[in-house]
Order: structure tokens, then C-alpha cells, then sequence
């Protein structure tokens, strides 16, 4: 069975989100080793992402023009991210693109659908 692995960034005063984050991308590589580190090792073993639409559109953005410019990340990183699958939870989403598939409805079954299925960690 899969595992959902949930990962959130915060600071030690409790922020999760601040105005002064420019990418959502800036969260996963941030040039602290140890951090860098655990960060590739999570996106290694898994092989797919779990997303909502606000971080799907702002990641998907972000690394897609991390791709073009060549700037912003490490290339395997980026690579990576851009190719892994992603499912996208959303009742307002129509489309989707960077390998992404829209989820909506009863997400807690699809999810728990998604976990029975042979592979690699999850990563929300």
C-alpha cells in the first residue's frame, strides 16, 4: 500500500505562508543542505504529487519557467518535478496540464483509491 506523505513548510513562529514568499517553488530547494537534501529524498520516493488547484497553478508556473530559464533550481529537481504525475483536487479546475489530472467529488475515496494502487509515495 502507498503512503500519503504530507509535507508543509513553517517557520519555527508558526507562519505557513507569508507575502514576502515570492514562488510557492522557493519552499522546496531553499540552499540549506539538510533541508535540500530531505526535500529530493521525499520527491525520490515518491511518484506522484497530491495537489490543490492554488498550489498546482503556482507550481506549475514556477517550474515550468524554471525549465525554460534554466535558473531557480537544481535541473534533476526540476526535472523531476515537472514530470512526476500529479492529481489536482478541484471542483473549479476545467484543464490541466504539466502531467496533472483533475480530481473532484468524494477526494478522501479517490485518495484512498490512489493508495491501494501499486507504487511509490504519495507527496500532498
Amino acid at each position: 500500500m502507498r503512503k500519503l506523505v504530507e509535507i508543509t513548510f513553517m517557520s519555527l513562529d508558526g507562519v505557513i505562508d507569508s507575502p514576502e514568499i515570492t514562488s510557492h517553488a522557493q519552499r522546496y530547494l531553499s540552499g540549506d543542505a539538510q533541508h535540500d537534501r530531505y526535500q529530493k529524498d521525499r520527491l525520490s520516493a515518491a511518484d506522484m504529487l497530491l495537489l490543490g488547484r492554488n498550489t498546482y497553478e503556482n507550481l506549475s508556473k514556477a517550474y515550468l519557467g524554471m525549465a525554460k530559464s534554466g535558473k531557480g533550481g537544481p535541473a534533476d529537481f526540476v526535472e523531476r518535478m515537472n514530470s512526476i504525475p500529479k492529481m489536482v483536487a478541484s471542483s473549479t479546475l476545467q484543464t490541466a496540464s504539466w502531467n496533472a489530472t483533475i480530481i473532484n467529488g468524494d477526494i478522501a475515496q479517490k485518495v484512498r483509491g490512489l493508495k491501494t494502487q501499486p507504487g511509490g509515495d504519495i507527496v500532498k
